[in-house]
């Protein structure tokens, strides 16, 4: 059973918890809730569900990326989110499973596809382009791909390799935006 004081981190700490020993299909808000001694109201109160949650801790985990929206440094960028995602492998092992709307694959390509094109406008006095977001679109359904097939099977390529070859995918026409 888990014991923290922050709730937010006391719901967080005891979801993933429950990862580690179930499937996140068979997880409820009450098992949770359970698992943290706390109310389902107080869940609520910080999560509409555990979809939610799950967001959340995406979000939180990936919060330095997004804030730091530049594409200057783009092996940067690569680096940490793999590490996050290496750091995290239990998690992202348990919660890639899972498909559509919430999904991990969902936010990965959402956040993605918003960071490199508020990335595009800040450094192109707040322009884009038709072909620029295609581009965009493009790299960033691929990127997702690669990363969630390199989750699925086990992490086999190392960091390094497969931020080589997220980086060797970059279309043309970002070319000028991305170093």
């Amino acid at each position: 059973m888990i014991k923290r004081t922050n709730t937010q981190d006391l719901i967080v700490d005891s979801f993933r918890e429950l990862l580690t020993i179930n499937s996140f299909k068979s997880i409820s808000v009450q098992d949770i809730c359970d698992n943290c001694s706390i109310s389902r109201m107080t869940f609520y109160r910080h999560y509409h569900d555990k979809y939610e949650l799950m967001n959340w801790i995406y979000i939180s985990e990936m919060e330095d990326i997004i804030q730091n929206r530049t594409f200057s440094n783009w092996d940067l960028v690569l680096d940490t989110m793999l590490d996050i995602i290496l750091r995290n492998s239990e998690y992202f092992s348990k919660v890639v499973s899972i498909d559509g709307q919430n999904s991990f694959e969902d936010f990965l390509f959402r956040y993605g596809y918003e960071y490199a094109l508020d990335s595009i406008k800040m450094n192109n006095d707040g322009q884009t382009s038709f072909i620029l977001d295609m581009a965009v679109q493009c790299y960033c359904y691929g990127t997702t791909s690669m990363i969630i097939n390199w989750i699925k099977d086990g992490y086999k390529i190392s960091q390094d390799d497969m931020k080589e070859a997220l980086k060797s995918c970059i279309p043309i026409a970002l070319t000028g935006y991305i170093s």
